[in-house]
């Protein structure tokens, strides 16, 4: 048995059964050497996290209804699963490092993924999902596997800009959940020495995240999921992800937070200044360069740009004052352009029929990544429903997930440019 498939042998364990520290380690390694598994291996690992997490979770919620310490045996395991989390951790730090020394090699000198197919998929065929699945729903439909829902999740964040800028992913034990954040800050200062330091105080608001549905149903025939057809399953796989990771970008860019609406950043909050004295203009460096400094003025650390394409062609032509564009173009596919040394992330979901003197202006945002927060109250939950089109020999494919929208912990996270026009 060659490295590749002892490494892929490691992957389908730890996707059904439990492995040591020493068997994640060892899979670390194998997955360094071929970083076409990573995202697998990833998804591995972060399950084992949550297998360690859990157990610990349950006996720190039961003393605290209990109002007592731990007791040591507890106290015991809590420390082994901190060890044990620390360790899984520095597993998934390695495979990203190890991903961006992979994208500074040409990608024709990269070594080849292994040609199996058996887990280019996370959707397995219907056959395989009957052995799977942990359950049947009350309407008959075969339940995934934990193992298949962390590794779409992990697909979902690839295809969610929103999700790959930093911004912080929280648990919600709940459907609601109380984050606190920052509306005034203490005051510090120098002081001489035996004077009295003045005293100052910081106010804290409460941010609620509320979660809500997001889901996609596909309609498929039996032969697309039959054993033989792991290619078609693949571009299922795809589109679901695709067309969920859109569907989510477009809660948490657009938003109003109404309803079953996902709060999004155009309304989070933060500071937002209209073009053209509020009649909208063109997009200038200037205009760009402003929001950047507003932040940087404001204590915040501009990590991200975001725009619509409309917007990108127009900044892509900007130049500086020596006639040079001001766009750095990506050094590799999977890593963002700059602006001023900024990452800059393109979405279609942004609207470009904002009416600020006529219907057809748009917006970009410069975020703080550190000071958003998204909520996540379930993770992805597949079901397979052979049964409502049994008659035309089809199967359901039911995607659903739960998350919260934007919470902004501090105002000056957020610089909105409103108003840009098409030209």
């Amino acid at each position: 048995m060659n490295a590749s498939q002892e490494l892929q042998g490691l992957i389908q364990r730890g996707q059904t059964t439990e492995l040591t520290i020493s068997e994640l380690q060892d899979m670390t390694a194998k997955t360094e050497g071929s970083l076409g598994w990573s995202d697998e291996a990833q998804g591995v690992i972060r399950r084992h996290v949550e297998l360690r997490t859990q157990p610990v979770k349950a006996r720190l919620a039961r003393a605290t209804r209990e109002g007592r310490a731990l007791l040591a045996s507890e106290q015991r395991d809590v420390d082994k699963a901190r060890e044990d989390t620390a360790k899984m951790n520095e597993l998934l730090v390695r495979i990203d490092e190890a991903r961006r020394l992979r994208d500074t090699v040409p990608e024709s000198q990269r070594p080849a993924r292994s040609s199996d197919t058996t887990t280019r998929s996370f959707l397995p065929s219907l056959a395989e999902y009957r052995t799977m699945s942990v359950g049947v729903d009350a309407a008959g439909g075969y339940l995934a596997p934990e193992q298949q829902s962390t590794l779409f999740f992990d697909r979902l964040r690839a295809n969610s800009i929103m999700l790959n800028m930093g911004i912080r992913v929280l648990p919600m034990a709940s459907m609601d959940l109380n984050v606190p954040g920052l509306s005034g800050s203490a005051t510090a200062g120098m002081f001489a020495e035996n004077a009295e330091i003045t005293a100052s105080d910081l106010t804290l608001k409460a941010i609620k995240l509320t979660a809500h549905k997001l889901g996609c149903v596909v309609v498929a025939s039996r032969e697309v999921l039959a054993d033989a057809s792991p290619d078609l399953r693949a571009i299922i796989s795809q589109d679901l992800t695709s067309t969920m990771g859109l569907a989510l970008d477009n809660g948490l860019l657009s938003g109003d937070g109404a309803g079953a609406n996902l709060q999004g950043l155009r309304t989070v909050g933060g500071t937002v200044t209209t073009l053209g004295t509020g009649s909208g203009a063109v997009i200038t460096l200037d205009d760009i360069a402003g929001a950047v400094s507003r932040m940087r003025t404001a204590n915040g650390n501009p990590g991200a740009i975001v725009m619509h394409p409309r917007t990108e062609a127009q900044v892509r032509l900007l130049k500086d004052g020596d006639g040079h564009y001001i766009w750095q173009p990506s050094i590799a596919s999977d890593v963002p352009a700059r602006l001023f040394g900024i990452p800059i992330f393109i979405s279609s979901q942004i609207s470009i029929t904002e009416n600020v003197g006529g219907a057809t202006k748009s917006w970009l945002g410069v975020i703080d990544p550190s000071q958003l927060v998204v909520g996540q109250r379930a993770t992805v939950e597949l079901l397979y429903d052979p049964y409502s089109k049994s008659t035309f020999d089809q199967v359901l494919i039911r995607a659903t997930a739960r998350f919260a929208g934007l919470g902004l912990l501090n105002a000056g996270g957020v610089e909105i440019v409103a108003g840009l026009s098409a030209s």
